[in-house]
């Protein structure tokens, strides 16, 4: 699959196309995670993809999988962040479990 990979934001932050469209399990984790772990957030579009493909790729790119038990699970390794329109506060996720997650992955089906 080809991907286009361009600067996003301030510069800082990558943007990752499908060219010709394609799915998040075409994603290899060693171009995944070292693209992550350099710049810190990716943005993922064009993609054909959906929550059981998201949980997938959750899984596949991840050392560990940190879930809150008290919110709704819609797939394996996602669950909603919140059930209405309101905005959400600014929080850390996760960050004081026992266990922090190392990488906060979001799926939005529609931006």
């Amino acid at each position: 699959m080809e991907v286009n990979v361009s600067h996003w934001g301030d510069g800082m932050y990558r943007l990752v196309t499908a060219v010709n469209g394609g799915t998040l399990s075409e994603l290899e984790s060693c171009f995944v995670v070292p693209l992550l772990k350099s710049v810190g957030v990716v943005l993922y579009r064009g993609f054909d993809t959906d929550l059981e493909q998201m949980s997938a790729f959750v899984e596949r790119h991840s050392v560990r999988v940190t879930l809150d038990p008290a919110r709704t699970f819609h797939a394996k390794n996602v669950q909603k962040v919140d059930a209405g329109l309101d905005a959400l506060g600014l929080h850390c996720e996760n960050a004081v479990a026992p266990a922090p997650p190392e990488y906060i992955w979001f799926y939005a089906p529609r931006a």
